[in-house]
């Protein structure tokens, strides 16, 4: 069965898209730079105006929350959600 196939891939997916649609703007902004259109830390820095450390910081806090969120859907590949309290108190935090 193709992922696509699988109802509780799509659920995972689809709550995964939920929480980045509701992240600020230039968090949305720096994921989809960096990891739909390929570009260096460097280029995202230069076009959004920011520092390149502060693009990376913005990048590593996102993607980190996003992947919180992610461990308490019960879509890995056993089909287990990891009970994390640190997980849910960031994840929580998502506006």
């Amino acid at each position: 069965m193709q992922e696509s196939d699988n109802p509780q891939y799509n659920d995972c997916v689809l709550s995964l898209a939920q929480c980045i649609s509701r992240l600020p703007s230039l968090q949305k902004k720096v994921l989809a730079m960096y990891y739909f259109e390929n570009m260096p830390l460097a280029d995202i820095a230069v076009s959004l105006g920011l520092s390149k450390i502060r693009a990376h910081q913005i990048l590593i806090e996102t993607s980190a929350r996003l992947f919180l969120v992610d461990r308490r859907i019960p879509c890995l590949e056993d089909g287990q959600t990891i009970a994390d309290p640190a997980a849910e108190s960031v994840a929580n935090g998502l506006p």
